[in-house]
């Protein structure tokens, strides 16, 4: 039995212990107990449900950090304008001792780059008060609380994505469980059942014998990840073995194009422009064919930060 997706195997496995709640008896099914099923299906989707949650923790991480880098951004371009009547209007030597090191002002556009400059300027303005702007909010105590902001959310975002990957193994254990378990009943039922026997509808969402295309998808739900990325959701379709992901950038493309192919309910999309607006859209789809495409939703690609 080919299951292609964690929403299939849910799916498949919620119908099985009705099946067996039905038929064990009369089809002498005796190597998977419904009460067994049971639990390792609910063991995986409380591993699923701390995996989501886990997601979400990134995705806020994510953002704070944006919110960190933007604020620190704006600190650094106060301080390199307010530090032109001592260093020169245009790049010196002199301006290195301030971190603008690379024969520029311009801002690093790297986080690492940005992470560096203000603390560069944290121990420039702590070697040099008199340059401080109180007024403009530009000293060595704000860049130093612009450092720690920064640098805190740098180590939540990374601390999130090691906790969201242990998860995600936990999660994809308990999945395996539960896939052994279905695939070992549904052994016993192509044994026990002929491709044709009405009976399948209470496993399955079809007969064997006659397959079909799965339903469309519903609740597509697109948030920007990054700069130039966007992650997108949608809610399990029957029958669907496999999700194509497509996209319409706006102002580049006529029509839908592919994106991605999963099998999970959720997928990144990278290399958008920044700042651009598009449509999402899902189809999903198994060996019978394709479903009608889900409803477009729009949105707003995410912008880069600009120095």
């Amino acid at each position: 039995m080919k299951i292609s997706s964690r929403a299939q195997l849910y799916s498949v496995g919620t119908k099985f212990i009705a099946g067996l709640a039905l038929h064990q008896v009369a089809l002498n099914l005796v190597h998977v107990l419904a009460a067994a099923l049971l639990a390792a299906l609910n063991a995986a989707r409380g591993k699923e449900s701390l995996y989501q949650t886990s997601r979400n923790g990134k995705r806020a991480s994510v953002l704070a950090q944006q919110a960190a880098r933007e604020a620190a951004r704006k600190f650094c371009i106060k301080a390199r304008d307010g530090l032109r009547p001592f260093l020169g209007t245009n790049w010196s030597e002199a301006w290195t001792q301030a971190g603008f090191k690379f024969q520029t002002l311009s801002l690093p556009t790297s986080l690492p780059g940005l992470v560096e400059l203000t603390r560069s300027l944290k121990e420039y303005f702590t070697n040099h008060s008199p340059h401080e702007n109180f007024n403009a909010e530009v000293t060595a105590n704000i860049a130093n609380a612009h450092l720690t902001a920064l640098e805190g959310a740098i180590r939540t975002v990374s601390n999130c994505k090691r906790d969201q990957r242990g998860l995600r193994e936990d999660r994809d254990a308990a999945q395996k469980v539960v896939l052994k378990l279905v695939n070992k009943l549904r052994s016993e039922l192509d044994a026990a059942l002929e491709p044709e026997d009405v009976r399948w509808l209470d496993f399955l969402e079809a007969i064997p014998a006659d397959p079909r295309v799965p339903e469309a998808v519903e609740g597509v739900q697109v948030e920007g990840d990054a700069p130039g990325s966007v992650d997108v959701e949608w809610f399990p379709a029957d029958r669907a073995e496999r999700y194509h992901v497509e996209v319409q950038v706006a102002g580049l493309d006529t029509e839908f194009r592919r994106v991605a192919t999963v099998t999970e309910l959720n997928a990144t999309v990278d290399n958008l422009p920044a700042g651009g607006r598009l449509k999402v859209r899902v189809v999903a789809a198994n060996t019978a064919g394709t479903a009608p495409a889900s409803d477009a939703v729009a949105a707003e690609v995410p912008a880069e930060v600009a120095a």
